[in-house]
């Protein structure tokens, strides 16, 4: 009873703050959002339920547009077909874009002005006032380490265990049970931990969203209450902590600092408050450390950004062509204008007695060199598009999932006439100095206005998904037969048996080729590396054009290099494109 009146008032509230109008047969509401907490790199979004209560079909148009201080904008469009008598969700939502600045200024993203437009079959409708404006984040685009925290778990529980950080700056509270969360992973894009209680009510659907948020580097710790069981059937609860690694992620299951053990924390958090306000430089002493063993995981990986953001993929693996405008060539031709547009201009008419056409030709010459001067530039670089993309997958062959990461740059003297298409699973952020505008299209389609002509574009792609391609691999001895059902070429291959035995193949291996390997026995024990080091090794050794040896790989895993891109979407193909994608494959 006394978990029901709390989740009856949460109930009631977010009755109040949804807002909802009737135009006619159609009811459209939208729905209270997650958070209020700006989040770099994470989605914007806005969902709607419509409800057609007539007998006649319905297509309804949503269009939100949003304008910062910054002249950082977004537009973004969705259309629903409504059948008669039926109630559907409409989404909206834009990925995230970062104007390029200098590492010594943060940009700030302080909203100026947000409208919303609904037509229904065509027609625009007069919206009240609670449906003309909503709710949007703004904020820095810092490195701010964001948890979110379900509703259900007492406030006194996760203060002692966040009692080593700073709650304003990590923990927001949903404004929704975990069974009302969203039941797609890119809401909780740019999270770096979720806090839940083992007692949540989690639906299939949420619960997908979450286990893809940790499949592609977040942090899902799960509370278990006091009175509670121990929700690992298959674990033994260990010191009252347990981690598992999942993707790129973590799940850490944990048990709170008891009221018993409470009052011992005091010498603790008097050490914590005489460091730095982030608290990040704080180091448990071996006491401490055997004491609080959850307090210490809980720590480690609350500071610790997902793996992705932090992957540093070197410059020279993300190049384009410079450009080389001829300076000198350039010069000539603005000393020919410049004659042209004056003295021989004015000489001109003023034999033939028109010094008044000097107001038209005036203008109409310069345009003309203009126009000359973009052709110029534009023939002396040529018309191609160039790209480079680097990549890495997870692919799970056990569990038939790939978990992808992936950086991309494109530079184009023109932009690309059908924009940007990327998969509705395909998690996109861009960095640039265009602007946002998501155009009324299955999946996701940004307009060709987020990149300016000749000017690169930055964005990074990343996806979580069910996958049945893999390698055939099967072991005689110091003998591996390999098949490639990856189904692109690949370009080199490392793989590592449990037996530990090492199998290196630097030829290309087309779509469907079956090799034989001959392996050699390693004594060595892999190192323990994380995503950023395995990164790091790789790029070096590829600098290095030094044969990958791969040391860190586990047993039971393989390295595969393409040079296609795989398992992402890459929002255009230009016309040169250099691609490295890494697969580490586990069988």
């Amino acid at each position: 009873m006394r978990q029901l009146f709390p989740t009856i008032l949460l109930l009631l509230i977010i009755a109040a703050v949804c807002h909802a109008a009737d135009f006619k047969e159609i009811s459209i509401e939208r729905l209270p959002q997650l958070h209020d907490a700006y989040i770099p790199g994470g989605y914007q979004s806005n969902t709607y339920r419509l409800q057609n209560k007539g007998d006649k079909p319905a297509n309804v148009t949503i269009r939100e547009a949003v304008n910062y201080t910054n002249s950082l904008d977004y537009v973004r469009t969705r259309s629903m077909s409504l059948a008669p008598l039926t109630t559907a969700y409409l989404s909206l939502y834009s990925p995230q874009f970062q104007k390029e600045t200098s590492l010594r200024h943060t940009p700030h993203y302080f909203l100026r002005d947000v409208s919303c437009r609904i037509e229904i079959n065509g027609k625009r409708q007069e919206l009240p006032n609670e449906l003309l404006q909503f709710p949007v984040a703004n904020g820095y685009s810092g490195n701010l380490l964001l948890g979110l925290v379900s509703p259900s778990l007492p406030l006194n529980d996760y203060k002692t265990l966040l009692g080593f950080i700073h709650e304003n700056d990590i923990v927001r509270l949903a404004a929704s049970p975990v069974e009302q969360w969203p039941a797609h992973v890119r809401e909780y894009t740019g999270l770096s931990s979720i806090w839940i209680s083992s007692e949540d009510k989690i639906t299939p659907e949420v619960r997908q969203a979450l286990n893809d948020f940790v499949h592609l580097g977040g942090t899902m710790i799960t509370i278990v209450p006091p009175e509670a069981r121990w929700p690992l059937p298959d674990v033994p609860e260990p010191n009252n902590c347990h981690v598992r690694n999942v993707g790129y992620g973590h799940i850490i299951t944990v048990r709170p600092i008891s009221i018993q053990n409470r009052a011992t924390l005091q010498s603790l958090i008097q050490r914590l408050n005489a460091v730095d306000r982030s608290r990040r430089n704080f180091v448990f002493n071996e006491q401490e450390r055997n004491r609080y063993p959850a307090l210490e995981s809980l720590r480690y990986f609350s500071f610790r950004r997902p793996e992705l953001r932090d992957l540093n993929i070197p410059a020279s693996f993300l190049e384009t062509p410079p450009h080389t405008i001829p300076l000198f060539k350039l010069f000539l031709v603005m000393a020919v204008f410049a004659v042209i547009i004056g003295p021989l201009n004015y000489w001109y008419l003023q034999r033939k007695g028109k010094q008044l056409l000097l107001i038209f030709t005036t203008p109409v010459i310069s345009i003309l060199f203009c126009l000359f001067v973009f052709l110029f530039i534009t023939f002396y670089e040529g018309w191609r598009s160039h790209g480079a993309a680097c990549g890495f997958t997870l692919l799970d062959q056990t569990e038939h999932r790939a978990d992808t990461f992936a950086r991309v740059v494109v530079d184009a003297a023109l932009r690309p006439s059908g924009g940007f298409t990327f998969s509705a699973d395909d998690l996109v952020s861009f960095k640039g100095e265009g602007s946002i505008d998501v155009m009324d299209a299955p999946g996701q389609t940004i307009a060709s206005s987020v990149m300016k002509p000749r000017v690169p574009l930055k964005y990074s792609v990343s996806r979580t998904e069910p996958r049945r391609e893999q390698l055939d691999i099967a072991f005689n001895g110091n003998k591996a037969t390999v098949t490639n059902g990856l189904g692109v070429k690949i370009a080199s291959l490392v793989i590592l048996s449990h037996d530990n035995i090492l199998f290196d193949y630097d030829q290309p291996l087309q779509p469907g080729e079956t090799i034989t390997l001959n392996g050699t026995s390693r004594s060595d024990p892999p190192e323990p590396l994380t995503l950023p080091q395995i990164a790091t090794t790789l790029f070096d050794e590829t600098e290095a054009k030094v044969p990958y040896t791969a040391t860190w790989l586990k047993k039971g895993q393989y390295l595969a290099k393409l040079d296609e891109p795989v398992f992402y979407s890459t929002g255009m193909k230009p016309d040169i494109f250099n691609v490295t994608h890494f697969i580490i494959g586990k069988f």
